[in-house]
Protein backbone atom coordinates (compact mmCIF):
# COMPACT_ATOMS: atom_id res chain seq x y z
CA UNK A 1 0.00 0.00 0.00
CA UNK A 2 1.17 3.52 -0.82
CA UNK A 3 -0.19 6.82 -2.09
CA UNK A 4 0.58 8.81 -5.18
CA UNK A 5 0.64 12.60 -5.20
CA UNK A 6 2.97 15.01 -6.94
CA UNK A 7 4.76 17.25 -4.44
CA UNK A 8 7.70 19.50 -5.25
CA UNK A 9 10.58 19.23 -2.82
CA UNK A 10 13.90 21.04 -3.38
CA UNK A 11 13.22 21.07 -7.13
CA UNK A 12 12.44 17.34 -7.24
CA UNK A 13 8.99 16.02 -8.13
CA UNK A 14 8.05 13.43 -5.51
CA UNK A 15 5.26 11.17 -6.80
CA UNK A 16 5.26 8.07 -4.59
CA UNK A 17 4.79 8.03 -0.81
CA UNK A 18 5.11 4.98 1.44
CA UNK A 19 4.62 4.73 5.19
CA UNK A 20 7.73 3.31 6.81
CA UNK A 21 6.52 3.18 10.40
CA UNK A 22 3.75 3.98 12.84
CA UNK A 23 3.86 4.53 16.60
CA UNK A 24 0.41 4.41 18.17
CA UNK A 25 -0.25 5.12 21.83
CA UNK A 26 -3.86 4.32 22.64
CA UNK A 27 -3.64 5.46 26.26
CA UNK A 28 -2.16 8.81 25.22
CA UNK A 29 -4.34 9.00 22.08
CA UNK A 30 -1.58 9.92 19.66
CA UNK A 31 -0.15 8.34 16.52
CA UNK A 32 3.15 9.22 14.89
CA UNK A 33 3.30 8.35 11.18
CA UNK A 34 6.63 8.11 9.34
CA UNK A 35 6.44 8.45 5.56
CA UNK A 36 9.08 8.33 2.83
CA UNK A 37 8.84 10.07 -0.54
CA UNK A 38 10.30 8.73 -3.78
CA UNK A 39 10.42 10.10 -7.31
CA UNK A 40 8.44 7.07 -8.51
CA UNK A 41 7.25 3.62 -7.53
CA UNK A 42 10.00 2.18 -9.69
CA UNK A 43 12.63 4.05 -7.66
CA UNK A 44 11.16 2.58 -4.47
CA UNK A 45 11.17 -0.92 -5.92
CA UNK A 46 14.83 -0.62 -6.90
CA UNK A 47 16.04 0.41 -3.44
CA UNK A 48 14.97 2.15 -0.24
CA UNK A 49 18.14 4.19 -0.72
CA UNK A 50 16.38 6.04 -3.56
CA UNK A 51 14.30 7.94 -1.01
CA UNK A 52 14.21 11.70 -1.49
CA UNK A 53 12.48 12.80 1.70
CA UNK A 54 11.47 11.37 5.06
CA UNK A 55 8.74 13.08 7.09
CA UNK A 56 6.70 12.33 10.15
CA UNK A 57 3.24 13.53 11.04
CA UNK A 58 1.20 13.35 14.22
CA UNK A 59 -2.41 12.34 14.60
CA UNK A 60 -3.21 14.05 17.87
CA UNK A 61 -5.94 13.56 20.43
CA UNK A 62 -8.52 15.68 18.57
CA UNK A 63 -8.55 13.30 15.55
CA UNK A 64 -7.22 10.12 17.16
CA UNK A 65 -10.53 8.35 17.81
CA UNK A 66 -11.72 9.09 14.28
CA UNK A 67 -8.82 7.13 12.76
CA UNK A 68 -7.35 4.89 15.47
CA UNK A 69 -10.04 4.57 18.17
CA UNK A 70 -11.57 1.19 18.95
CA UNK A 71 -14.83 2.18 17.22
CA UNK A 72 -13.10 3.36 14.04
CA UNK A 73 -13.66 1.31 10.89
CA UNK A 74 -9.89 1.06 10.44
CA UNK A 75 -9.03 0.40 14.10
CA UNK A 76 -7.75 -3.10 13.33
CA UNK A 77 -5.52 -1.87 10.49
CA UNK A 78 -3.28 0.97 11.70
CA UNK A 79 -1.58 1.18 8.30
CA UNK A 80 -4.87 1.85 6.52
CA UNK A 81 -5.90 4.28 9.28
CA UNK A 82 -2.60 6.12 8.84
CA UNK A 83 -3.00 6.48 5.08
CA UNK A 84 -6.58 7.70 5.56
CA UNK A 85 -5.42 10.26 8.12
CA UNK A 86 -2.74 11.57 5.76
CA UNK A 87 -5.13 11.79 2.79
CA UNK A 88 -7.98 13.41 4.73
CA UNK A 89 -6.26 15.67 7.23
CA UNK A 90 -3.05 16.98 5.65
CA UNK A 91 -3.23 19.46 2.80
CA UNK A 92 -0.07 18.05 1.24
CA UNK A 93 -1.74 14.66 0.66
CA UNK A 94 -5.34 15.72 -0.13
CA UNK A 95 -6.40 14.32 -3.51
CA UNK A 96 -3.69 11.64 -3.44
CA UNK A 97 -4.62 8.24 -4.79
CA UNK A 98 -4.03 4.75 -3.41
CA UNK A 99 -1.52 2.64 -5.32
Amino acid sequence: MAIQKKVLYNGAEINYWKISGINVTWTGKIAQIFIIGFLSEEDRNISIENKVIMENYMCKKEKFDEYFGVNSLDAHNPLKASYNFLKNELDIFVESIDV
